[in-house]
């Protein structure tokens, strides 16, 4: 038997369905959700920590948030 646990969890916010994968490229994972279409950048080596997120929601003005 594994004593595999689970280290942290994401919540984009969003109850519906979610249709893409995430993308990890080094310590980063990329993970879009649904209407807005919002991305969230996450820190794999801070637990998931978020760096940034930006959301359709905003075009036509600067709509990126770095935490």
């Amino acid at each position: 038997m594994s004593a595999d646990a689970v280290a942290w969890t994401f919540s984009t916010g969003v109850l519906r369905g979610h249709e893409g994968s995430p993308l990890v490229i080094g310590d980063m994972m990329y993970v879009h959700a649904p209407f807005p279409n919002t991305v969230f950048a996450l820190d794999l080596s801070k637990e998931g920590q978020i760096v940034w997120n930006t959301s359709e929601a905003g075009r036509g003005r600067h709509s990126g948030h770095v935490l």
